[in-house]
């Protein structure tokens, strides 16, 4: 069982108990973003396109890259590539409408995608704007990305 299913199911037995004692609310729109940016980081990690692309609006357009493009580079990145670690930082969230736009930095590294690896390989870090659209199922997906290496920028700036 991947962690990222590990993870789901924990999340719909806290669900379950949370609903069982009349504690539930319903997430607010910024909850279910951070969740889709989470989902988005387990699938990379997982390197399952699928988990990745179950968040993207077919609407996906960044630069010359369109849906269907986005997803032939993360097949063959996830080809190319092991297994990778993922560590994001706080994910800043503003919903506006049937929009939002989250930003957050990540370290991202090469490697058995566990905390063990001690050198892992090609590690850099990434600031990512993300926006996302509000779509027809209720459905929050990505429609956009910029990333920014830190080696470019520097951390946090």
């Amino acid at each position: 069982m991947t962690r990222r299913r590990i993870t789901r199911l924990l999340g719909f037995v806290g669900v379950a108990l949370a609903a069982s004692t009349g504690c539930w609310r319903k997430p607010t729109d910024e909850e279910r973003i951070h969740r889709v940016i989470q989902d988005i980081v387990a699938g990379a990690v997982d390197g399952d396109v699928g988990d990745v692309m179950a968040h993207v609006s077919k609407k996906y357009q960044a630069d010359s890259v369109d849906y269907p493009a986005l997803h032939g580079l993360l097949v063959e990145a996830f080809l190319r590539r092991g297994p990778i670690l993922v560590v994001p930082g706080p994910i800043a969230v503003k919903v506006v409408g049937d929009t939002a736009h989250a930003s957050f930095d990540a370290a991202i590294a090469e490697g058995s995608g566990r905390w063990t690896d001690i050198l892992p390989v090609n590690a850099d870090g990434w600031h990512l704007e993300v926006d996302l659209a509000r779509e027809d199922t209720d459905e929050w997906r990505v429609t956009s990305h910029v990333r920014t290496s830190w080696t470019k920028r520097g951390p946090g700036g």
